[in-house]
């Protein structure tokens, strides 16, 4: 691990998550992703559980554990563990787990320059010969209580993680943010077909869904609205 100024410990080859955090005044207040982290904090009526799929080194778990009552942070890469432990020494569960719509085993392929991009390996691919084994879970099976959010950044397994969570969506109608790849036309039929809408936040890179009824409902719901303007969005924005 390395230690940037402002207290972020992060693996010691990585450039690209340093690059983002590094000039942060606060690490409670990171300017990366920033917009959403505050559409959630304003806007989401209820903050009992966040739970932070793909939490990396903890850039949204630390920040929520201000405003939300319990944290989950799941994360599967050997190196983030060890230092979202070290950023979020107390007031988080961190689960040592990946997530997708199956429970078992996987190999993980990590990435050191950016320790953001490690994935699940899929059909025999994966970004360099070094893969470990992981503990795969859906987060049907997890027995979450009082979800509220959920943040989902697994580098191309967005899809996989929310068809495992379809329960969750019916019971407790959580806020959900998804990274645009590929997928995000197949996440938007399941988000559309469970009540949800995105909040209008500019980006080409996430979505941020809630629900349109319901007690996380925002009170305010003309922030339910399109920024990118109706899809399909893969063949514009995914890549």
């Amino acid at each position: 691990m390395k230690k940037l100024n402002n207290g972020w410990m992060v693996p010691v080859d990585d450039q690209r998550v340093t690059l983002l955090l590094e000039n942060d005044q606060s690490m409670y207040e990171p300017y990366y992703e920033s917009k959403f982290m505050q559409a959630v904090i304003t806007h989401l009526p209820n903050k009992r559980t966040f739970v932070d799929v793909g939490a990396n080194i903890g850039i949204w778990s630390l920040p929520m554990t201000k405003h939300f009552s319990t944290v989950i942070a799941y994360e599967p890469s050997k190196q983030n563990i060890e230092c979202i432990k070290a950023n979020i020494p107390s007031g988080a569960e961190i689960r040592e787990k990946a997530v997708a719509d199956f429970c078992g085993e996987a190999e993980f392929s990590p990435s050191e320059k950016n320790c953001g991009d490690g994935k699940l390996v899929r059909n025999g691919l994966y970004l360099k010969p070094v893969v470990y084994m992981v503990q795969v879970v859906k987060l049907d099976d997890e027995e979450l209580t009082d979800v509220d959010m959920i943040k989902i950044d697994t580098q191309g397994w967005e899809l996989d993680v929310v068809k495992g969570m379809t329960e969750l969506l019916k019971k407790h109608k959580p806020w959900v943010m998804l990274e645009i790849n590929e997928d995000i036309d197949r996440c938007c039929k399941i988000m559309e077909d469970f009540g949800y809408e995105t909040v209008c936040i500019k980006s080409k890179r996430n979505l941020l869904w809630a629900p349109k009824d319901g007690h996380n409902s925002p009170e305010d719901t003309s922030i339910l609205k399109r920024y990118l303007g109706p899809g399909p969005y893969a063949s514009r924005y995914a890549g």
